[in-house]
């Protein structure tokens, strides 16, 4: 009897101490979520499901952190769990979120059955959130099929993935090289050694020589601000001025994106100044510049999510005029921007194309890059630029060498050297 009432006892006092920790453990990830730490939120919600996996809504916490964390095998896992259970009926977003993750693991035809049937169910829904997701379940129904035609019918082209002298175990973004040297935006700072740090993107080059990338340098603190976000570097054709994006927070978890200028005078760089209205407008994000000729012209091609656009974020170009000021940005149009994001615009002068990308029109993967043409007056209908340029994950920020014999993107596809997750 002794033995029997000492087990109860332990017992007793380990569901009450797994109660207050998992009580704990949520506070931390509702609070890691709110500021968009999706890999903080889920190593939490992952030690909440070691100590309670039978609980769905601990199921789905841990599901949707991994899937914000770009975690896809570990968030399709719960998820299916999920929709084994509730069969859509609770949780009714839970097929369409299984659906994208098998699409972004390359699994088509399992994704198209899940995207139809969550369109079937919602299409006429009076919720307006999920009769866009119907919307846009049908959207990636015909995409699947797609997918799986530019798989293939590759295009001839290598990708190759840049070694440890540029990439490292954090994120590097908005790659262009310009007589040899590769500009480039990264993470890479003090966040790497000290994991409570708070870290900032900034700007690097790598040269080339003898064929080879040396090892990153950061630029100075003329280009990189502290306490800001820096990035996307652009430079006009006479490399008289250069142009970047910084993004200051707003609140804990969302920043808020400007474009600076900086002029080359008496053999250096000038202090960066904000271009005024009407390239950044208050209250919005303005980013991702890219100068280039149209027309004859110099102009300036960025994202935006401003009013008057199709969607979420659009693109847009402004003329530069000789005493350089700015002409209002003109949209480039349907064609181009959708319902979603559409950004990192890269227009070629040569031969009038500029390539993109976007999250609606049909590809691969969640962002695609495309590319279209202006000819008389206007953009052409966008053409996916094909596998295995494009694949299952996030493909951005192409953009052509100076010598045109060379281009770079920006993934998250298998491969990676970050640790974690693919990146």
């Amino acid at each position: 009897m002794k033995r029997f009432i000492c087990l109860f006892v332990l017992s007793f006092v380990f569901a009450t101490i797994s109660a207050q920790s998992i009580k704990q453990l949520l506070k931390q990830g509702t609070e890691a979520m709110s500021k968009k730490d999706y890999s903080s939120a889920a190593q939490i919600y992952n030690q909440v499901i070691l100590i309670d996996s039978s609980d769905i809504t601990h199921q789905l916490l841990f599901a949707d952190a991994s899937r914000l964390n770009y975690d896809n095998a570990s968030a399709l896992h719960w998820y299916q769990k999920i929709y084994k259970k509730d069969n859509g009926k609770t949780y009714t977003e839970v097929p369409f979120y299984i659906a994208t993750l098998l699409k972004n693991l390359a699994k088509y035809k399992d994704a198209k059955k899940y995207f139809d049937k969550y369109y079937k169910k919602q299409r006429n829904s009076k919720d307006k959130t999920k009769k866009q997701l119907a919307l846009k379940a049908k959207q990636e129904f015909e995409s699947c099929d797609y997918a799986q035609v530019l798989l293939k019918t590759p295009v001839d082209v290598k990708v190759e993935h840049m070694d440890s002298m540029v990439n490292s175990k954090v994120s590097e973004y908005a790659p262009f090289e310009l007589d040899s040297i590769l500009y480039f935006s990264s993470l890479r700072d003090k966040s790497q050694q000290d994991a409570n740090a708070i870290g900032f993107n900034k700007l690097y080059t790598s040269q080339k020589k003898n064929n080879k990338w040396q090892k990153a340098k950061e630029l100075d603190s003329l280009f990189n601000k502290n306490g800001i976000h820096n990035a996307n570097t652009s430079f006009n054709s006479t490399f008289t001025k250069v142009f970047v994006s910084r993004c200051g927070a707003i609140n804990a978890s969302q920043y808020r994106c400007e474009i600076y200028f900086s002029e080359f005078s008496n053999e250096h760089w000038t202090e960066f100044k904000k271009l005024p209205s009407p390239i950044n407008v208050v209250g919005c994000n303005n980013t991702q510049p890219c100068v280039s000729k149209l027309n004859n012209k110099d102009v300036l091609f960025f994202s935006s999510d401003r009013a008057g656009g199709e969607g979420a974020m659009d693109i847009w170009y402004s003329i530069i005029n000789n005493d350089g000021t700015f002409e209002n940005p003109v949209n480039v149009g349907k064609k181009i921007n959708t319902i979603e994001d559409d950004i990192t615009p890269w227009f070629v002068k040569e031969n009038n194309t500029l390539y993109f990308s976007s999250t609606w029109h049909m590809g691969l993967g969640n962002f695609d890059v495309f590319k279209s043409e202006y000819t008389n007056n206007e953009f052409t209908v966008p053409q996916n630029i094909g596998y295995p340029i494009n694949s299952s994950y996030n493909d951005i920020y192409y953009s052509v060498n100076s010598k045109k014999d060379r281009a770079y993107i920006s993934s998250n596809r298998l491969g990676s050297y970050f640790e974690d997750k693919p990146n």
